[in-house]
């Protein structure tokens, strides 16, 4: 069994670990969904970031929080990439039509 000591410092280990997640996450996730690369994964990573705060924010919901409806928004909007994709105007397809390209002019 862990001391007291050792369990405080776990959770401080813990928590900065997922710091260091939710930031990671949210900047490479935002711009690797902003350009089109990797559209699904890099949702499929924010999904779970974003879903907390929705469980966190409803805790601190009042009528001066619009914080939670951005976040059910957000939610929403990854999950719609993450099974659709990337689209017509993103890296993914250019990189796709380049390498086709490719492959039929030899």
């Amino acid at each position: 069994m862990l001391a007291g000591q050792e369990l405080a410092a776990l959770s401080t280990t813990l928590i900065n670990v997922i710091m260091c997640y939710v930031v990671l996450v949210h900047l490479s996730g935002g711009a690797l969904v902003i350009l089109g690369l990797y559209t699904r994964l890099a949702s499929l990573f924010q999904l779970p970031v974003v879903i907390a705060a929705l469980f966190i924010l409803k805790d601190l919901r009042s009528p001066f929080n619009s914080d939670f409806w951005v976040s059910v928004v957000a939610a929403l909007l990854l999950i719609l990439f993450a099974i659709i994709g990337s689209g017509k105007f993103s890296a993914d397809e250019y990189l796709a039509t380049m390498k086709q390209d490719m492959v039929s002019d030899q």
